[in-house]
């Protein structure tokens, strides 16, 4: 019994064997077309991962160059925000006959940025015979971001009559 075991064992196995074989040939399996096949799969998922790479590589930059406008961006509202003084002064040279000569200053100090703009000063320069004759500051104190501040001011001199004259806004 166990001899006929043994070979209805051995004939079922080869019997597997034999039809594994035909399966495998009709089918067109072999080894070494699923070696082909599993390098064609690597070739084509190595190409898909340079292509992913390069995307990368790309959005990367768009990324930066985006990131740079926004910090471009961003340093154009903070100029825009921050103070800035603009003048609309008329200055007369004056010559009274009861007192000392004068420049006048009148018009207004605007701030045109939206922060507040402290310290706010004129520096006025006079010139006379081509030289400076008087350098000196006039005090304004803060203005208010888009404010501004109306003066009427004078700035005496002695001496020959002034040629020239300087007036710029200053602030902190």
């Amino acid at each position: 019994m166990n001899n006929t075991l043994l070979v209805v064992s051995i004939i079922l196995a080869v019997s597997l064997i034999a039809n594994v074989y035909l399966y495998s040939r009709q089918s067109g399996f072999t080894p070494e077309s699923e070696v082909l096949e599993l390098r064609n799969q690597i070739d084509t998922l190595t190409d898909e991962t340079k292509t992913l790479q390069n995307q990368t590589d790309l959005l990367t930059e768009e990324k930066n160059s985006l990131q740079s406008q926004v910090n471009d961006l961003s340093i154009e509202v903070n100029d825009l925000q921050a103070p800035k003084l603009v003048t609309r002064i008329i200055s007369t040279h004056e010559k009274p006959l009861d007192s000392e000569n004068y420049l006048h200053l009148i018009g207004s100090v605007i701030n045109v940025g939206t922060n507040n703009a402290n310290n706010c000063r004129l520096h006025v320069v006079l010139y006379q015979d081509g030289a400076v004759a008087i350098d000196t500051y006039i005090d304004l104190g803060e203005i208010r971001g888009e404010g501004f501040l109306d003066i009427d001011k004078q700035v005496f001199y002695t001496g020959s009559e002034i040629i020239a004259w300087s007036i710029d806004a200053e602030w902190d």
